[in-house]
């Protein structure tokens, strides 16, 4: 919302924030709410309300947000006329180790001393404003080289990343394919292993069949031939009996013999 310039939401929302962490106990936050509160408050000329939440924040003396009190506190007292208050926030800056709000420090005190006509001392602070700056710059270049050749870096790193995805595909495909193949060679084998056994089963019983039929056949002729070897001779032979009973038989001489009798 401050972002888009909604400041009044930008307000409600800290205010619930600050909400939540009063509920939580948590006065740290608390306190961090009513610092971004009064900033907001003085944006919007709000500064009666503003410093009621400042001075708050600067009793509580939370040393890691002094700079932002601080720097927040010297805008409100100034907008609000406070001079020696806005003086005394920017001496307390100038102390600290943040280099963004030492220069506004000194650009505060370098303004103050030039208002009041101290020439020397206005000069003073703003050759340290000159320098905080050029620090700033400087900072600021090599922050934004570090980000460049963090960026590069970041870029090779992302084609080198590709460049070994792509071999890791290719290797990928190249093992699959030479899992498959292999898969695939292994099912061959075993259907043609298959097959040579069916095939050899099928032909031994065949064979076997082929065997077991020419040996019935052989020892069918074998048992006919020993039975034909068994037979007695046709002479002695009941039928060839019966035929010579008949024919020498005295009362059948002029007897002939029929179809049955044969």
């Amino acid at each position: 919302y401050e972002n888009v310039g909604k400041r009044d939401s930008s307000i409600f929302f800290f205010e619930e924030a600050m909400q939540m962490a009063e509920k939580q106990e948590n006065e740290e936050m608390v306190i961090l709410m009513k610092t971004q509160i009064a900033a907001l408050l003085n944006l919007l000329n709000r500064n009666e309300e503003a410093l009621v939440l400042i001075e708050e924040a600067i009793k509580y003396g939370d040393k890691s947000n002094l700079s932002a009190t601080y720097s927040i506190a010297a805008d409100i007292y100034n907008a609000l006329g406070m001079t020696d208050s806005s003086v005394m926030c920017y001496r307390k800056i100038i102390g600290l180790s943040y280099i963004y709000a030492k220069r506004k420090g000194y650009a505060g005190l370098s303004r103050y001393y030039s208002e009041i006509g101290n020439i020397k001392e206005a000069l003073w602070f703003y050759d340290k404003y000159r320098s905080s700056s050029d620090s700033i710059d400087k900072i600021t270049a090599t922050t934004a080289i570090a980000q460049m050749n963090a960026l590069y870096n970041y870029q090779m790193r992302e084609k080198e990343n590709e460049r070994l995805k792509e071999e890791n595909d290719v290797k990928s495909r190249t093992i699959n394919a030479i899992v498959v193949s292999v898969i695939i060679f292994i099912l061959a084998a075993i259907i043609a292993l298959l097959y040579i056994r069916h095939r050899d089963l099928t032909l031994k019983i065949r064979l076997e069949r082929r065997q077991r039929v020419k040996a019935k056949i052989e020892l069918a002729a074998l048992l006919q031939k020993e039975q034909d070897n068994n037979l007695p001779p046709i002479e002695e032979s009941d039928a060839v009996k019966s035929l010579h009973k008949i024919l020498n038989d005295p009362k059948n001489k002029n007897k002939v013999i029929t179809s049955d009798d044969w």
